[in-house]
């Protein structure tokens, strides 16, 4: 007994849309991952700038300040007068906190997040482009 399929051009259609459907989910997928790890090497940037420029001013990590950058997760702490003083009479300091806020508000926007750190006009923003809110 021979079994005779019929493809109507519906059915073609169908078949187009999915693997469509595959590809985009697929592809977005890719670009997620692809966007995850951009944004995990420019905050390992940021930090190690930061990093770089409080030494340049003389400040000692462990003494006068600390930065422990963890999956997704940053703290940063000015232990001593002397540095929390540095940090808010030097533009290129505060512009460098306003970049590592910005890539932390675009991964908390992306990720579905709560904006998180309302003070800060940089986190805000990329959190906001981040989030489509």
């Amino acid at each position: 007994m021979r079994q005779i399929v019929v493809w109507s051009t519906d059915n073609v259609m169908r078949v187009g849309d999915r693997l469509r459907q595959f590809w985009r989910a697929l592809t977005q997928d890719e670009n997620d991952a692809t966007q995850e790890a951009s944004s995990q090497v420019r905050l390992m940037q940021t930090t190690q700038q930061l990093n770089n420029l409080l030494q340049r001013h003389q400040l000692q990590p462990g003494i006068d300040y600390c930065i422990s950058l963890r999956s997704r997760q940053v703290q940063v702490s000015l232990d001593s007068p002397r540095a929390q003083e540095i940090v808010r009479t030097h533009p290129e300091l505060r512009l460098r906190f306003d970049e590592l806020f910005a890539c932390l508000g675009e991964m908390d926007g992306r990720a579905g997040y709560p904006c998180r750190l309302e003070k800060s006009a940089a986190y805000r923003a990329s959190w906001k482009r981040a989030s489509g809110r």
